[in-house]
């Protein structure tokens, strides 16, 4: 039975506390519990384990999932950003390396500006 709510999970309390019920009536009885009712027991049992089990195994895929797709998302972004990164550093170098060479430029031209004044 998949839980999802705290009804879900208080209706197996509820289940269980009603087999709890009866094992204990048919125990006061000085009966001993019959075999097929303990087998049934057992297989109902089962048959909520398996259940459990697939809803857990289930839940597990689309968590697995869910995990991939954001590292998927992760990586992309940084990628990109590592990328602009990286563009943006290269803009600057040849952003100063221009502004270092006009200003080279602009101090020659004053020079001889000076030297003919």
């Amino acid at each position: 039975m998949e839980r999802k709510t705290i009804e879900d999970i208080l209706k197996i309390h509820e289940q269980f506390a009603q087999k709890v019920q009866k094992q204990i009536e048919l125990l006061s009885k000085d009966k001993a519990l019959p075999a097929e009712f303990l087998v049934k027991e057992k297989e109902e049992l089962l048959a909520q384990f398996k259940e459990r089990l697939g809803t857990a195994n289930k839940e597990k895929e689309n968590a697995l999932r869910r995990y991939e797709e954001e590292i998927r998302r992760h990586k992309e972004v940084i990628s990109r950003l590592e990328n602009e990164i990286s563009e943006d550093k290269n803009v600057l170098k040849r952003a100063a390396e221009a502004a270092k060479k006009q200003a080279g430029r602009q101090g020659g031209r004053k020079e001889k500006e000076n030297k003919d004044g």
